[in-house]
């Protein structure tokens, strides 16, 4: 008696399947990575950006002088920065009038215990507060790229011991 052997192996059908799950998988495996390259970039980008701004402002003040209005200039070739410099207006504060209470002292603690102080401690006068500083807003934007351009502002406040009044 012959036996009969018989061959095993895939069929093209089954082939084909496997070819087109692995290229769906391999696609967006590769979709994936090039997004994370990409977020890595933007991710560097705002990095040095905030690098280049923490410099500007640094010196905003102290090796340049501030003055108020709105400057223009270039970090590098990719990197520009515009800042607006403006005074902030300080308003005194004004004073809060005590509420006497409705219920005399004594009776509020219980009973009578001796004559009652009717002063009222006096309020403060703020209408003559001078601040001894001026107060300066800075606002610094940070703009890169040309094809999809790209901003990132900052804005913080600083201090100036104003100069004396020459005549």
């Amino acid at each position: 008696m012959r036996q009969v052997h018989s061959q095993s192996g895939f069929t093209v059908r089954e082939v084909l399947a496997a070819t087109m799950i692995f290229a769906l998988i391999f696609a967006t495996t590769l979709k994936v990575l090039s997004g994370s390259v990409r977020n890595t970039q933007r991710s560097a980008d705002y990095t040095e950006a905030a690098l280049w701004a923490e410099s500007k402002l640094a010196t905003i003040g102290v090796e340049e002088p501030l003055e108020v209005g709105t400057t223009t200039g270039d970090f590098s070739e990719k990197y520009r920065w515009e800042v607006e410099v403006s005074e902030v207006e300080i308003e005194p504060p004004t004073p809060v009038a005590e509420v006497s209470p409705s219920e005399p002292e004594d009776t509020q603690r219980g009973g009578a215990s001796g004559p009652r102080d009717s002063r009222q401690p006096e309020s403060p006068s703020f209408a003559n507060l001078e601040v001894p500083v001026d107060i300066y807003r800075i606002d610094l934007r940070v703009q890169w790229g040309d094809d999809q351009p790209r901003q990132v502002s900052f804005s913080t406040l600083r201090s100036l011991t104003p100069g004396p009044v020459l005549p």
